[in-house]
């Protein structure tokens, strides 16, 4: 029963770890500043399936999700005594039933569990840390304490935020600078009143189709290697598809696919205290997303049989690809129409994770 019982608890621990992670991400990702970090995460899960070519090396950071998300849950539960005594002691003064002495009694009362709350956080934060340094607590006091403060310490290096951070901020310049030139040009025509908004919103169309296309593939070999150059070295991403012209197309077809749905959410903007849930629908379907990008540059880079193949067997693929493209753009040109932000929603590339440039507070991570 032993096994077993292991097995469980770590397939439950698992389950919890993976929830505990998307639903940070998803918060993450509709935060200013910080959406950067989602950004980067996303993208280093492109990178690393693209070194490997390993689909689980795309999901990282589970035991420290679970473990913050562990933390997160208690201190919600041992918040909501204090918040339920506080709610009873305004009813009680706005009803002007409070006497001086129930007013001592609640003030010493929330004074005393909050001091109880600051110790059992302090605690339980000393308890993770020893445990995550992978040794047991019941030992002497001083090596109990030293132990915590490692395992803190190592928990914190091991979340990697600066590098996630530096990578989603350089990842996103990058992509901005990729996206600038076409989705002004669509800005452009649904501001001009004649026949001419025609003509630029079919060249802003016709540039973001190799855009659409590239920019994918492109975000998943600079998270790999970490050189800005990459992220501009378009020769390069020819060459990719290339060799491996039907993982390319199926990668591109999966994010351009998974991000149009999420136009959708934006028809009408959630309450602020739900703006992170759109954020869940959008880690959901565009992590796997990336995951399978970086899987296609893996193929077209490291696999021996990966080879430049004919202009013939090209050809289906590479006609599938640009007809995604276009369907991408079109699609693009038409949400502009039930999109909350109308034409300003074409600097919102989900499907390249570039974050809100809109003047107000990001709902929405339109990263």
């Amino acid at each position: 029963m032993k096994p077993l019982a292991r097995l469980l608890w770590r397939v439950g621990s698992g389950l919890f770890g993976w929830l505990c992670l998307v639903i940070g991400l998803a918060v993450l990702s509709s935060m200013p500043v910080l959406n950067f970090l989602a950004f980067g995460y996303l993208l280093e899960a492109a990178g690393r399936t693209a070194h490997s070519g390993r689909w689980r090396d795309g999901v990282f950071g589970v035991r420290q999700a679970g473990i913050a998300g562990s933390a997160a849950l208690a201190g919600w539960l041992l918040v909501l005594p204090i918040r339920f005594i506080s709610s009873l002691r305004t009813d009680a003064t706005l009803l002007g039933e409070s006497s001086a002495g129930s007013m001592r009694f609640t003030s010493n009362l929330l004074t005393w569990l909050s001091a109880g709350l600051a110790v059992a956080v302090v605690l339980g934060l000393l308890s993770a840390g020893s445990r995550y340094a992978g040794q047991e607590t019941q030992d002497a006091p001083r090596r109990f304490f030293a132990r915590a403060r490692d395992g803190l310490l190592a928990f914190i290096v091991d979340l990697r935020l600066p590098k996630l951070f530096w990578l989603g901020l350089r990842g996103w310049t990058g992509s901005f600078l990729w996206i600038i030139v076409p989705a002004l040009l669509l800005i452009a025509a649904s501001r001009i009143a004649n026949n001419a908004a025609i003509l630029v919103a079919a060249a802003g169309i016709v540039l973001l189709v190799p855009v659409s296309t590239g920019l994918p593939l492109v975000q998943a070999r600079f998270a790999a290697s970490g050189r800005w150059g990459d992220l501009f070295d378009w020769s390069r991403h020819r060459l990719l598809f290339r060799q491996a012209p039907w993982a390319c197309f199926v990668a591109v077809l999966a994010t351009l696919a998974a991000a149009l749905p999420l136009y959708l959410l934006r028809i009408e903007l959630p309450p602020d205290d739900l703006a992170w849930l759109p954020g869940l629908f959008f880690i959901v379907l565009l992590w796997p997303a990336r995951i399978l990008t970086g899987w296609a540059v893996y193929r077209a880079e490291r696999l021996p049989h990966a080879r430049p193949q004919g202009a013939l067997r090209n050809f289906v693929p590479r006609f599938l690809i640009l007809t995604a493209g276009l369907a991408y753009g079109i699609g693009i040109w038409t949400m502009q129409y039930l999109d909350w932000h109308g034409a300003a929603s074409f600097l919102e590339q989900h499907a390249f994770l570039l974050p809100s440039l809109l003047g107000e507070t990001p709902r929405f991570p339109s990263w």
